[in-house]
């Protein structure tokens, strides 16, 4: 069975020693579920001197792409992937998450703002780094990827998704990003 070994790391390329960011692994092709773990420290003995501070996924081979995804439920580092790696290798992997504001964007935004009117606002925003910056035009990126790719095909959203599109979507609404105008013409049932 292959294992996915992934390390955390923040925006300086140092460990992040957080224990609790859920990394979740899944089928790219059927978005099932393959695979889920919590952040530890994975050298305990080094105590807090340790630089491996991640997850190791354990999963049955798959024939197709499997992707990462970042859920964490402090709403600090969301909207993280990892797209389309060989669902059949075992692979070290180095992450470096982004972490987003935790303050909300100081402009207001339309109701239904559209994603340009949203980075504009992102990128105008002074109250944030440039890192934050990026790790917001990620998570909206991230975001609205996921639903693309369900409604594709007009796929139906599988519940382990679900859980992680929802909580993407509590974030952006931390940040002050409420509703997205993404231009569809129909309802779909799993879009809030």
């Amino acid at each position: 069975m292959p294992v996915k070994k992934v390390l955390l790391f923040d925006d300086s390329n140092n460990p992040l020693k957080i224990a609790g960011i859920s990394i979740e692994l899944f089928d790219n092709l059927t978005g099932t579920l393959l695979a889920s773990g919590l952040s530890v420290n994975l050298n305990p003995a080094a105590g807090t001197a340790s630089i491996e501070w991640g997850t190791s996924l354990t999963f049955l081979s798959c024939p197709n792409a499997v992707d990462i995804y970042i859920n964490d439920a402090s709403f600090e580092y969301p909207g993280n992937t990892l797209k389309s790696l060989n669902g059949s290798q075992n692979d070290d992997i180095d992450l470096d998450l982004l972490k987003i504001s935790s303050f909300p964007l100081t402009a207001s935004l339309p109701n239904t703002a559209t994603p340009h009117q949203i980075v504009a606002a992102i990128g105008a925003e002074k109250n944030w780094s440039p890192a934050e910056k990026q790790a917001a035009i990620n998570l909206l990126s991230n975001y609205t990827a996921l639903l693309y790719e369900r409604i594709a095909e007009t796929k139906e959203m599988p519940e382990e998704l679900k859980v992680i599109f929802d909580q993407w979507g509590l974030a952006l609404g931390n940040l002050g990003i409420f509703e997205i105008n993404l231009g569809f013409t129909q309802e779909f049932d799993f879009v809030r």
